[in-house]
């Protein structure tokens, strides 16, 4: 679980309440927020924080305090991955940053850039580069929300300038290790991202492994998106190391917390498998002719990878097929995997219950 960072703000709003004569309300909620978070109801949680600075808002207008329940909010919602409702409040921090002096604008500006890495990647640069630029010469000591960032930049900057990616990813990550960062297993597996796209599929094939193996069995009910997300990178790293003919990543590389590669589809793609009741089991199909795979356009060779879940039918065959992550920039092929999995019959079980909720990963090139 992600540690929730939450600023020095716990804070001034209380001791200043009394100078808000309309302070009531905003820090009604405030106190919920922090209830909410205390009682592990995440949801809760930002509805009440965004609920305060709404009220703020009404309430206190253009101050340093409104800025500093939009900063707060911002900040959980980037911890907690909703970068989608981070985006206003983050915006809205930077604008009263200069009245408050519980967060700076570069702290501000941090979180306005990661917000904007998808929607908008060029001005997400630019306000990273700024903002860390801006902490480091103020002497701000290393912490997850700057490593974040510094992560964040690094992939957008690894098609244009692969060296310096990987080596901004790389101080990152080690200052993640040095501070004993609880975000250590999502920024390996940033690092290995950026590592893939600077063309270092062998290193990146290791990293990911690394942040794979980092997951403990028994956190593992339903799969989460994360490590869904981390496996599809981390066997499309693999094959692209092998078709490389990279020596940086040994054969038997982890595809999976605790397991290696095993045969399957897509000349030698990891498989690795777990069930939604958290037992661990191994599955063999007979043997089957594979559908041709679908012929690309042009003479450019692409490597992919997607992670699928399906269910198992009475009579061995599986049903209910949906991928639940696509490495991304290649084609995703979902109906033709579909296909493949739709055609095999399990022969054994290796080890009992093995039917709800089974998981692959299939890497595959062309």
């Amino acid at each position: 679980m992600k540690t929730l960072a939450v600023a020095a703000m716990a804070l001034s709003l209380a001791a200043t309440g009394a100078a808000h004569a309309q302070g009531a309300d905003p820090l009604e909620h405030y106190d919920a927020y922090f209830a909410a978070i205390d009682a592990g109801d995440y949801d809760l949680a930002s509805e009440q924080g965004e609920a305060a600075w709404r009220a703020a808002e009404s309430a206190w207008g253009e101050d340093g305090d409104t800025g500093l329940l939009a900063f707060t909010v911002a900040q959980f919602r980037v911890n907690t991955g909703d970068l989608d409702g981070a985006a206003e409040p983050a915006r809205r921090a930077l604008e009263l940053a200069n009245l408050s002096g519980e967060y700076s604008e570069n702290e501000a500006r941090l979180l306005v850039g990661i917000t904007m890495v998808s929607s908008d990647p060029a001005g997400a640069r630019q306000q990273l580069e700024a903002a860390i630029a801006g902490l480091e010469s103020s002497g701000v000591p290393p912490r997850d929300d700057i490593i974040r960032g510094e992560l964040d930049l690094a992939m957008l900057q690894g098609a244009s300038d692969p060296g310096s990616a990987v080596e901004l990813a790389e101080k990152a990550v080690e200052q993640s290790r040095g501070i004993d960062s609880a975000n250590l297993r999502s920024h390996l597996a940033q690092l290995g991202k950026v590592q893939y796209v600077a063309g270092e599929f062998g290193k990146a094939s290791m990293t990911l492994a690394e942040s794979l193996n980092m997951w403990d069995q028994q956190e593992i009910g339903v799969l989460p998106a994360s490590l869904a997300d981390t496996w599809a990178w981390q066997a499309m790293a693999a094959r692209a190391s092998q078709l490389s003919g990279s020596d940086e990543a040994p054969e038997g590389a982890s595809g999976g917390p605790g397991r290696g590669f095993g045969g399957g589809f897509g000349g030698g793609a990891p498989r690795w498998s777990f069930m939604a009741d958290r037992s661990m089991c191994a599955i063999d199909y007979e043997d089957f002719e594979p559908v041709p795979f679908p012929e690309p356009e042009g003479d450019t060779v692409t490597v992919g990878a997607n992670v699928v879940m399906f269910d198992l039918g009475e009579d061995g065959k599986p049903t209910n097929i949906r991928t639940l992550a696509s490495a991304p920039g290649v084609p995703h092929y979902e109906d033709f995997i579909a296909e493949q999995i739709g055609r095999r019959e399990l022969r054994r079980f290796v080890r009992e219950p093995c039917r709800p909720g089974q998981v692959e990963v299939f890497a595959y090139d062309f």
